[in-house]
């Protein structure tokens, strides 16, 4: 079991205008087991207070897409259970497909959400400090 994340950028003007430039694997003692930078060409914004990043480090440290994915597979497996919050968004970026590349998702969103009966609807809640 793993926690993935990926952290994206603006690449334009447009609402869903983002690309990954992030993206990391953690395990159940907190430990980032990996990480990888990944290339984006054009960055309008890094969202440097979201992803940790600079246009500079994601141009200077960044690799192709393709790299980084191969990598994060390498990382995976049919037994592998990835853990996060809204986590189908991050296998989404990644292009990953469950039964090939890892075994399943758990949706930690899903898993922590509190009925509100005055809304009539769910409250989400997020686990960044």
């Amino acid at each position: 079991m793993r926690h993935v994340s990926v952290e994206c950028v603006v690449t334009g003007s447009g609402h869903n205008d983002r690309a990954p430039c992030r993206v990391a694997l953690v395990d159940l003692h907190n430990r980032v087991s990996w990480s990888a930078i990944i290339l984006v060409t054009p960055v309008l914004d890094p969202l440097t207070a979201i992803t940790g990043l600079t246009t500079a480090q994601i141009q200077a440290k960044g690799r192709p897409f393709d790299v980084v994915r191969d990598e994060l597979i390498g990382h995976l497996g049919l037994g592998m259970v990835l853990v996060g919050q809204k986590v189908t968004n991050d296998v989404g970026w990644m292009q990953l497909e469950a039964g090939t590349q890892y075994a399943r998702t758990v949706n930690l969103a899903e898993l922590f959400r509190v009925w509100n009966p005055h809304f009539e609807h769910y409250m989400y809640f997020t686990l960044r400090k």
